[in-house]
């Protein structure tokens, strides 16, 4: 199993201007296997952060609750403006930050930061350059994708780090497109499915290789299309998206491993890419209505 791609837990750090201000990390990836990019959900009551210089390009999408931002960037005019639900901000990494205020109750909100340093590849194909310190962006797919990734960190999925890997992706081209006018995929090849040689490649692609941390790059690389064509075309040639047909491989691997005893649910926990046996446990018993235990219980009295 691999979980070197994974975040480094010092990636926590990019959000520890919010931690000194007393903001409350409610959930997080860093412990998961998401390539290039990290996200966090908080809860903010008061943020008064000084000067600084953002490490990593941020979005950060309101979840829940409202408040009022100011902030000020490289000598520029100050920005002021509402944290609500679905309102999002820009803060391109490099630029020097002057001050960071943030007054309110409840807000919660979703910190995605994009790190192109722990994958060059990524880095490579990403274009940030052009990206504008912007706050009080209305768009509602940036909001559906904020609320997905959201509730992807506080509830575990099988497949989860394709799932997040799909909407972090998502997330980069809907605001490349809308800012910057950068080209997204053609739909040219929308509702068509792959090809029967093509399909069989990519599953025996992801059950050779079930236990391993996958992004939808090692998917599309086995089709030979790009990302935003091997979802489409994937999802019409199964009826299931990547990140679900993935996390059926899974189940089924479990409830296997379950059935043979020989390993404890932290070890089949960590097989199959969960950040913790707990976490594993939860998707197990949203998918089949029983704890992992449960159902080992039940294969026993049988």
């Amino acid at each position: 199993m691999n979980h070197a791609t994974a975040l480094p837990a010092a990636s926590s750090s990019y959000g520890a201007k919010y931690a000194a201000a007393g903001s409350l990390a409610l959930a997080d990836s860093f412990a998961r296997p998401w390539r290039g990019f990290g996200a966090e959900l908080r809860r903010h009551a008061a943020v008064d952060a000084p000067g600084f210089v953002q490490p990593v390009t941020e979005v950060a999408i309101g979840i829940a609750g409202h408040g009022r931002v100011s902030r000020r960037a490289d000598g520029e005019a100050e920005q002021r403006f509402e944290a609500q639900p679905g309102r999002f901000c820009i803060c391109p990494g490099g630029v020097p930050v002057d001050h960071l205020r943030l007054q309110g109750e409840g807000v919660e909100l979703l910190h995605f930061y994009v790190d192109g340093g722990l994958d060059p590849d990524f880095a490579a194909r990403t274009a940030l350059a052009d990206w504008p310190y912007a706050g009080g962006l209305a768009d509602p797919l940036v909001a559906q994708i904020g609320l997905a990734m959201a509730q992807e960190l506080r509830q575990e999925s099988s497949g989860g780090e394709l799932l997040l890997d799909t909407l972090g992706h998502a997330l980069l081209a809907r605001i490349g497109q809308r800012h910057t006018g950068a080209p997204v995929a053609s739909p040219a090849t929308a509702g068509r499915g792959l090809s029967p040689a093509r399909l069989a490649r990519v599953q025996a692609y992801l059950q050779a290789h079930v236990e391993r941390a996958l992004s939808l790059e090692d998917m599309a690389r086995e089709a030979c299309l790009s990302r935003f064509h091997f979802v489409r075309a994937f999802k019409a040639s199964t009826g299931r998206t990547p990140h679900q047909y993935l996390g059926s491989l899974r189940l089924e691997l479990a409830k296997s491993l379950l059935a043979a005893g020989q390993e404890s649910i932290e070890a089949i926990a960590w097989r199959l890419q969960f950040a913790s046996g707990s976490g594993f446990s939860r998707a197990f018993r949203r998918e089949l209505g029983l704890t992992p235990s449960a159902y080992a219980q039940a294969l026993r009295r049988r």
